[in-house]
C-alpha cells in the first residue's frame, strides 16, 4: 500500500460524501490528518482504507434489515446470507481497489 497523502476532497471521493463530512470526521477524532498549514489537510490514503475497510466490518455487527433507495429508506426484508455475500463483495472491491 502506498504512502500517498490524499486531499480532502479525494478523501470526500473516496468516502461518497461531502468534504464538510471529512472535516467532521478529522474534528471529531474519526479520521487521523496531517496539517501542512492552516489550509493545507492532508489524508493518508493507508488510513483511509483502514477506515473504509472497518466501516465494512462494522456494518455486519448491525442488526437492521433496511436499504437506502434513492434517498427513501424503506424496510427490505433480507436474508444473513445476503449481508454476509455483500459484506464479502465489499472487502474484495476493497482490497481489489488499494
Amino acid at each position: 500500500m502506498s504512502d500517498r497523502l490524499l486531499t480532502v476532497k479525494e478523501a470526500a471521493d473516496r468516502f461518497n460524501c461531502s468534504p464538510l463530512t471529512v472535516y467532521r470526521m478529522i474534528n471529531n477524532g474519526k479520521l487521523k490528518a496531517i496539517k501542512l498549514s492552516r489550509q493545507m489537510i492532508r489524508i493518508s490514503e493507508e488510513d483511509i482504507h483502514d477506515k473504509l475497510k472497518q466501516k465494512v466490518e462494522k456494518s455486519g455487527e448491525d442488526d437492521k434489515r433496511v436499504i437506502r433507495l434513492g434517498g427513501i429508506w424503506k424496510g427490505i426484508k433480507i436474508t444473513d446470507d445476503d449481508i454476509k455475500e455483500s459484506r464479502q463483495a465489499m472487502l474484495k472491491k476493497l482490497e481489489e481497489k488499494f
